[in-house]
């Protein structure tokens, strides 16, 4: 398995929910925190914004504790 893009969703203290992008590998092991877009250019900027969305809807969405 390789690293992909996965929403991860936390509940903030308040009972407040937060779903931001994390990277993900084998569903182990991801970033320590949220992470966002981007690229050397507008094309990669868009590149990785389409890869994103493309992986939001394929993964599950992952619950953290934190």
């Amino acid at each position: 398995m390789t690293w992909h893009y996965q929403i991860a969703h936390r509940v903030l203290p308040g009972g407040d929910h937060w779903y931001a992008i994390r990277e993900v590998y084998d569903g182990m092991s991801w970033t320590a925190g949220d992470i966002a877009p981007g690229g050397d250019t507008r094309d990669e900027l868009i590149a990785d914004l389409k890869m994103m969305l493309a992986d939001a809807e394929r993964w599950p969405v992952l619950e953290l504790d934190d």
